[in-house]
């Protein structure tokens, strides 16, 4: 059981998922990702969190605090342990999803 968590932390800190940049303000939806890094300063519009056991659905940017505000280049976010990144719509700016 430990080795199991040690091993699904390794992998999601090392981006298990590979990665995927985001530009513009189209929604991306259908996503499986565990952190963003904030490449230009970035206003996120949504971002849905969706709980990996029940699939329950949550407003990331409430959980993580970053709703209405201007996050700036070089900043990561990680989501809560449990919950992957599942839907992200940006104002403006540009993310890298790991």
């Amino acid at each position: 059981m430990l080795q199991e968590i040690n091993d699904a932390m390794i992998n999601r800190m090392g981006g298990y998922a590979g990665s995927k940049t985001v530009t513009g303000t189209g929604a991306q939806t259908g996503l499986n990702f565990s952190q963003f890094y904030v490449r230009e300063d970035t206003v996120i519009g949504t971002l849905t969190g969706t709980d990996n056991q029940t699939s329950a659905t949550s407003n990331l940017l409430t959980t993580l605090g970053i709703s209405a505000v201007t996050l700036k280049a070089g900043e990561l976010h990680v989501a809560p342990y449990g919950t992957r990144i599942s839907a992200v719509t940006l104002t403006s700016g540009s993310i890298i999803l790991y």
